[in-house]
């Protein structure tokens, strides 16, 4: 699960019934002790330590139905399960800005930083000078971040003047990450990543891999372009972020 937003109560039974039904023990179990269940990577919900002793009580003593109940509602208290990824909400970012110089606002476009974040991919950020311009992301508290997903291009793929504005204006290639980050005892320090996103003929999005703990502020600095067919300007529609 990419999002940890499950259904409340009664509904959530099914969803456990699916993931605890494929569990079994790994063949380490006399030693270690440890469980591993069939489909679940890292950042998922995936074996929580109170899953053993649950599945092992329960279903001695009280039958599964009381088990799968029991950890629904241990799964609501502690946050949906331990290790879980969410997709961050938009009040947990403080600001978005443009660095360098931004688009002036154009007749029914808008260019802002905002467009990053506002789920809707007919809007986009863009700059005319993409290597001297980025976008600076500043959260409320540090954020231990699991991955981007990213909107690349303007994904607007069927304006009724102007048609494909995906194909039209430029996309990203590379580009270079740096990230605030407050370490343990206080400070910060800068911890920098650069990625290549492939290019799009179509709408969607492409993941990022992070792993990067006690963020403050992100910033997205364009380092190369897939070069648009009518418009130099630069775009990406949106980026979500997902937190642990």
């Amino acid at each position: 699960w990419d999002s940890c937003n499950l259904p409340p109560n009664d509904s959530l039974l099914p969803v456990w019934s699916s993931l605890m039904m494929q569990a079994v023990r790994s063949p380490e179990h006399s030693q270690s002790r440890s469980w591993k269940t069939r489909g679940c990577s890292e950042h998922k919900i995936c074996s929580p330590f109170f899953v053993p002793m649950l599945f092992k009580e329960f279903r001695a003593n009280k039958g599964e139905s009381q088990m799968l109940k029991m950890i629904g509602v241990l799964s609501l208290v502690f946050g949906v399960g331990l290790g879980c990824t969410q997709q961050l909400p938009r009040g947990e970012i403080r600001s978005l800005r443009t660095i360098g110089k931004p688009i002036p606002n154009s007749g029914e476009f808008t260019f802002d930083a905002e467009n990053m974040v506002d789920g809707n991919l007919t809007t986009s950020w863009q700059t005319s000078t993409p290597h001297d311009s980025g976008v600076l992301v500043e959260f409320n508290n540090p954020v231990n971040l699991v991955k981007l997903r990213i909107a690349n291009g303007f994904q607007f793929m069927n304006h009724p003047r102007f048609g494909n504005l995906l194909e039209k204006n430029s996309r990203v290639r590379g580009m270079a990450l740096a990230m605030e980050v407050k370490d343990s005892d206080g400070s910060i320090s800068t911890v920098t990543k650069e990625i290549e996103l492939r290019d799009r003929t179509e709408a969607g999005y492409d993941d990022v891999a992070l792993e990067q703990n006690n963020v403050l502020r992100i910033a997205f600095k364009p380092l190369s372009i897939y070069p648009g067919s009518k418009w130099a300007d630069l775009a990406i529609s949106e980026v979500i972020f997902f937190k642990k």
